[in-house]
This record gives C-alpha cells, structure tokens and sequence, in this order.
C-alpha cells in the first residue's frame, strides 16, 4: 500500500545524555521553507536497522515509486487556519484540488503537532488536538525517552470521532545512515510505539478501530525540519501489517511554487521599496517576519506590478506572499536592510 507518512510521532526530552548528536531548537522548520519526500512502495525486506551509538544505516537500494513537497510557510490565510490561532508555522501539500495543511506551534522549548485540515473537491476534513503531540523536546540527545498521551477529534462529512492514544518515545540509536538521497552522519534515531483506539466511529467492515503504529525517524540537526527516513509499521490488532518507507531530500529547493507562473521580487536585498511582478494579476502581498507575525499587507487590483513600502519595517529576513487572481500562491523569502 502507498503511503504519504507525515512523520509526527514525538522526538523526546529530558535529561541530557553525552552524545555526539543533540537536537536543539534551531531544527525547527522556517516558515519559508519546503521539504521533498519521497515515497517508497516496495521496502525490499529492509529492516529499520540496529538500535545503539554509531550505527551504520544503509537504506540507499530503496526505490521510490512517487514523491510529495510540503512548502513551509506562515499559517495566516491557509485553510482551516482559524481553529489553530497557536500555530506558528503550517505545511501545505497540494495536489490538482486536494490540498492539506497541518499545523505546528514551535517555541524554545519544542516544537508541537496542533492537528490539520484537508479539503477536495469542495469536501473538508480536519482535526484538532485538544492535547497537542510534541514533535520535538529541546534538547534531544541519546538514551532519552518519555511518554506522551494524546487526544484528537476528527470532523468530516457531517460525522465527528475522536482518536485517543499514548506515545512511547526512545531515542534508540546514533549513526551514519544513507539513502538514496545521499549520505547523512550526525543522525539520531527516534522510535516510537503509537497505542491507539478510534472512540465514536461507526463500524465498517473488515477494519480496526484500534491498533499499535511503530514509527523510527532519522533526524539531524545539519538538516533542521526534515526527517531524514522515517520506516512505519502498523498493526491493525486484526491481523493487518503494513510497512511504509519515505525518505527526505534535503538538496530540494522549491523555485516557481505554480507551474507556469512567473513571479519575480526585487531587489534583494531591498532597502526602500520591494518589487513584486507577475504574468498573473496580482491581488494582494503580504508580508511576515523571520517568527511568521503579518508584518504588512498590500491590496491590489489585480495589477501584473506591486511596489511594497518597507523603509519602516526592521532589517531582517522576511516571507513575501504573493496572491493572484487565479487564486495561486507564491511565497518569496526577502532581505531588508537600512
């Protein structure tokens, strides 16, 4: 079975361990980055490798079959954006009219899954968790574990249910692991074991409405917001095993975010005024700072040309995004300076 794995199970904290390897809070993603994964669909009776200090992982004879990019970027204006005023960052995937966005709040001590929302064809599904995921527990570091209760309701199509669960997170393993991306050292691997149980959905045939999901995701600070590998298995509790595999690649940097368009900003860095065109119309600019705060936001009439004022807006590293009359979106990271 194919899968799109988001790799959301806890990266964990607690008493620091000598090591190597240590997550800190610069591995939180921007929020004007994007992120390739790639999807694999036949695992070839890979194993997740040997748990311990300086391992060597050796995934690189995977395959993959297709791929998904997540574009990174402040959560004001996506869908479903309201039912998450904590989050500070949200990653989008789109696909023809299938878009999903999931919602992270980050701080200096971790980095939490707030839930998501997905909408095609006019049809929206989301999910809030009332008790958060931790993602990530600043400092990471060998040897740690915890253990994380969760609770999230799902709403879609007139039906609510809700999804209880307990994470067991260890940080398992340090490394070198290679993929066919490429060879990464300085990896931490975390497992984690996702008991579950659906509360309030209606019984269809032939499924589970509990199970256990375990999930080993390679991390590294060197690549900060990206999960380097991440092998998945779940058991259904009724005789279903299913493994998936998904690989990041780092190397990936996301130029035209819509095929077709040409969206050019200029100068950069800028210092007075910012230039936005477009082969689109454009209906509005906004523009966030390096934390994902509106910094300010320009209305058009559909013009192919914008000049954004940024004389009074801070030195600093900023997201411009650009809206177009179609509806599409770019987002264009930019400098100022005085």
């Amino acid at each position: 079975m194919k899968h799109f794995t988001l790799s959301l199970a806890g990266l964990i904290a607690g008493v620091s361990f000598a090591s190597a390897q240590t997550i800190t809070s610069a591995w939180s993603p921007s929020p004007w980055g994007a992120a390739k994964t790639m999807v694999v669909e036949d695992n070839m009776g890979m194993a997740a490798g040997a748990a311990g200090q300086s391992q060597i992982w050796d995934f690189s004879a995977l395959s993959s079959d297709t791929f998904y990019v997540e574009t990174i970027v402040p959560p004001a204006g996506q869908i479903g954006a309201s039912d998450f005023p904590d989050a500070t960052v949200a990653r989008i995937i789109t696909n023809g009219n299938f878009t999903a966005a999931t919602y992270f709040q980050g701080t200096s001590a971790g980095f939490s899954f707030l839930g998501s929302y997905a909408e095609s064809g006019g049809i929206g599904a989301g999910n809030i968790y009332s008790d958060p995921v931790d993602v990530v527990r600043y400092p990471v570091g060998f040897g740690q574990s915890y253990t994380d209760s969760y609770d999230t309701e799902w709403t879609t199509i007139g039906l609510t249910y809700s999804r209880e669960g307990t994470l067991q997170v260890d940080v398992d393993g340090t490394g070198t692991l290679t993929t066919p991306a490429g060879t990464f050292s300085n990896v931490l691997r975390v497992k984690s074991i996702d008991t579950y149980q659906y509360i309030g959905l209606p019984p269809i045939p032939g499924s589970s409405t509990s199970g256990v999901t375990t999930q080993y995701n390679y991390i590294s600070q060197d690549y900060p917001g990206i999960f380097l590998l991440t092998y998945s298995i779940t058991d259904d509790n009724i005789g279903n095993i299913d493994t998936s595999i998904s690989y990041g690649d780092p190397s990936f940097q996301l130029i035209e975010e819509i095929a077709g368009n040409e969206t050019s900003v200029f100068p950069v860095p800028a210092s007075d005024n910012l230039n936005i065109t477009s082969t689109e119309g454009i209906t509005s600019v906004t523009l966030f700072d390096i934390s994902g705060r509106e910094s300010s936001v320009t209305f058009l009439n559909n013009s192919s040309k914008a000049v954004i004022g940024v004389a009074d807006l801070p030195a600093g590293v900023y997201v411009a995004r650009v809206l177009l009359n179609s509806g599409a979106v770019n987002s264009r990271r930019i400098v100022i300076v005085h």
